[in-house]
């Protein structure tokens, strides 16, 4: 049901299942999974909460609960998510840098929203703190001080030191910020602090040099992608739905221009959507069949060329490479 987005389906099956037996953590797991993908945020939050009281060392769940409560501006759940996060990792060997910079992030951002003097803000001298522990908890990866420093660049980027942050930049990127040297991992945090600092282009770049980097490794692809994806609200995504649905049907009824423009309309409320992408190079492919306009194989290509960087256990990894063949065969008979 989940796989074929039967979202309600598979939300009602699975209430059926904890009501009948409420210490299924892998059914709330589940639940907390298609709520987030219906963009019910709260009751997601709400279903991992229960999930933590029966399972409450699941690092993965702490996590997922800190994500969930900044979203719902819930900052002393996500807060106190975050430091169980932290607790957890001390002994985990699951633990990862980047559950403490994303920490650090937050923390820099909720001392930003509260305002007064952010430097002697508690928040701020926690981040900070956290991101020396972080140095000295995984000292033995080779990056790690390249990466704090990089983070920290970010934090004093939110709370308003902007010369201590583009100093920084200039000290590991040069100062055209091309950063030919830097691995993936840290462009995307280079990314970031560019981002903060209102450089909304140059991180776009940096995050697309980032992707290409890191193509093999599935997981900071997907870190990416969330980073590109991440000034988009949950309205936003909805209405993009909506159309993209409306699209999807218009092309189901051959109405294949009229699909086309509904689906161009959609795309820029979610540019990088996967998804909708493919939608629209498939409908612009059909169109193209009928038409030979040429423009329209240009357009395909850069849309094609935008979630190139799918991971190939995505849902739409198949359909993509389908689509780069079809694309290729259609420029063989043009030739």
């Amino acid at each position: 049901m989940i796989r074929r987005k039967h979202y309600e389906d598979a939300e009602k099956l699975l209430r059926v299942i904890i009501t009948k037996d409420p210490e299924q953590v892998e059914a709330l797991d589940l639940l907390a999974q298609v709520l987030q993908r219906q963009d019910k945020t709260k009751e997601a939050q709400a279903t991992v909460e229960q999930a933590i009281s029966r399972s409450p060392n699941s690092l993965h769940r702490q996590k997922q609960l800190a994500e969930l409560c900044s979203e719902n501006k819930d900052s002393k759940g996500a807060i106190e998510a975050y430091q169980n996060v932290m607790k957890h990792s001390e002994q985990s060997v699951y633990a990862r840098p980047e559950h403490c910079f994303d920490f650090v992030n937050y923390l820099a951002d909720v001392a930003k929203q509260e305002g007064g003097d952010i430097n002697a803000n508690p928040h701020v001298k926690e981040a900070f703190d956290l991101l020396d522990k972080s140095a000295k908890r995984f000292a033995n990866q080779g990056n790690i001080e390249e990466h704090t420093k990089l983070v920290a660049a970010n934090v004093n980027a939110n709370i308003g030191n902007i010369d201590e942050a583009k100093q920084a930049l200039d000290d590991l990127l040069g100062e055209s910020h091309d950063a030919q040297d830097l691995s993936a991992s840290s462009l995307k945090l280079a990314a970031q602090t560019l981002s903060s600092l209102g450089e909304e282009d140059k991180s776009e770049h940096l995050l697309e040099r980032a992707a290409d980097l890191a193509k093999e490794d599935s997981a900071l692809v997907e870190d990416i992608y969330s980073q590109l994806n991440k000034g988009i609200g949950s309205e936003t995504r909805q209405r993009a739905a909506k159309i993209n649905k409306m699209g999807i049907k218009l092309y189901g009824e051959k109405k294949v221009k009229e699909a086309a423009e509904e689906l161009r309309r959609a795309l820029p409320l979610t540019p990088r959507h996967i998804s909708l992408n493919l939608n629209l190079a498939q409908v612009l492919l059909r169109l193209y069949k009928r038409s030979a306009d040429a423009s329209l194989l240009k357009e395909v290509d850069e849309y094609l060329h935008r979630v190139r960087h799918i991971p190939r256990h995505h849902k739409e990894y198949s359909r993509y490479h389908y689509l780069i063949e079809r694309r290729a065969s259609m420029e063989e008979a043009k030739d």
